[in-house]
């Protein structure tokens, strides 16, 4: 279960970071909108990121994504809890 809301909330959050990265999407020769898409998302996930340790923009996605999962899947349990004591 934890897996499944994590993969979950992560696809709903880098969906809307790539909406927001769409915003600033202007058509030039050569660039789709796809490879532009790509192309940005991996350096906002990149920017600041060394060898040793990852950028403050990964670092900051990724706890987004892992307590949002976690509140899913609270929810989630409460949920299915809560159902299965009306049977």
């Amino acid at each position: 279960m934890r897996a499944c809301c994590f993969l979950k909330v992560l696809f709903c959050i880098a969906a809307k970071t790539i909406t927001k990265i769409d915003a600033h999407y202007t058509p030039s020769e050569g660039d789709t909108k796809r490879t532009y898409r790509i192309k940005r998302f991996r350096e906002i996930m990149s920017e600041g990121q060394t060898m040793g340790s990852s950028g403050l923009k990964r670092v900051e996605f990724y706890h987004d994504v892992v307590n949002k999962a976690e509140v899913r899947r609270v929810c989630v349990l409460s949920i299915l809890s809560n159902s299965s004591a009306l049977f």
